[in-house]
């Protein structure tokens, strides 16, 4: 593998990389579940988004922003940009 993103033993939803290539953004699942930014090149943590629930994360066309989804126990969805 060119990189392994570090573990807390939970799946991971997605990955994506920027359209420039030097960042990679990671989703979990579960409770603790989070969206990660990551140096593509070095796998350092750049940011977190949203802990908890995570289900899907994106990155805009110019890697300026980055979308989560989570889910919410009421059921409902919450998306945070």
């Amino acid at each position: 593998p060119l990189l392994v993103l570090p573990g807390d033993g939970v799946n991971p939803m997605q990955v994506a990389y920027s359209a420039d290539g030097t960042r990679i953004l990671a989703s979990r699942a579960g409770e603790s579940g989070i969206a990660e930014l990551r140096d593509a090149s070095t796998g350092e943590l750049v940011r977190s988004f949203a802990p908890g629930n995570v289900v899907c994360a994106a990155l805009s066309p110019d890697g300026a922003r980055v979308a989560t989804g989570a889910r919410i126990h009421s059921g409902n969805g919450s998306v945070e940009v």
